[in-house]
């Protein structure tokens, strides 16, 4: 199986004046290592989300600069709705003989947590407030709207649904979208990946890891 980062060398390659967005940069360790890819030999625009305040100031603190490319990030969730909307906040860790294995920071969601509590018990949410805002939204706003979106990577927990409802127009100038997916439940309103593509018709599977998918526009 094709690993991910080779499909977007691929697309890196295919193109100059690259646009990509991401969804949910938690610490933005993807975010770095998709740019410095691209600074190779590219120009490119890139929009990255992320709702936690903490987070979004770490990446903020120590955002680095690109000769050949723009870097914009957003404090803001991605969904179908413009406003404030509930936001569960991830968080709690796992410890195993007095030791700390695992920190559940980077699961939070737009959506009710379900039985992602049932698989890790230790993780914990804190339910707030938070800015939400349409995929169709941003780029009208941003006068996006008539470029083609060489690629988007999402990792939102559940809230793929929420991100295509909520930007139905713009995913026709989308050629290749990397989602995470979830055939179990585990957030309220997850559909999976049938649930996904019934949304997606002009999408085909490029490639599909089992929990993370690589779709493809049969049109661009």
């Amino acid at each position: 199986m094709k690993d991910i980062f080779k499909y977007i060398e691929d697309i890196i390659n295919s193109k100059d004046n690259l646009l990509i967005f991401e969804f949910g940069m938690c610490d933005a360790h993807h975010s770095y290592k998709i740019m410095d890819l691209i600074q190779s030999n590219k120009s490119f625009e890139y929009y990255g989300f992320e709702p936690v305040d903490y987070l979004f100031n770490q990446i903020k603190d120590y955002k680095k600069d690109y000769q050949n490319g723009s870097f914009t990030i957003v404090n803001k969730a991605i969904g179908d709705k413009d406003g404030f909307v509930d936001f569960y906040q991830s968080g709690g860790q796992k410890i195993v003989d007095g030791i700390n294995t695992e920190n559940y920071y980077g699961s939070s969601s737009i959506n009710e947590p379900k039985e992602v509590l049932t698989y890790w018990p230790e993780m914990t949410f804190e339910k707030k407030q938070i800015e939400s805002i349409k995929f169709d939204t941003y780029v009208k706003e941003n006068n996006l709207q008539d470029r083609i979106i060489d690629f988007i990577w999402a990792d939102i927990q559940g809230a793929e649904i929420n991100l295509i409802k909520g930007g139905k127009n713009t995913f026709k100038n989308v050629k290749y979208f990397y989602t995470e997916y979830s055939n179990g439940n585990l957030y309220k309103g997850d559909k999976g990946l049938k649930g996904i593509l019934k949304l997606l018709p002009n999408f085909e599977i490029e490639c599909d890891y089992q929990g993370d998918v690589l779709l493809k526009n049969k049109y661009l």
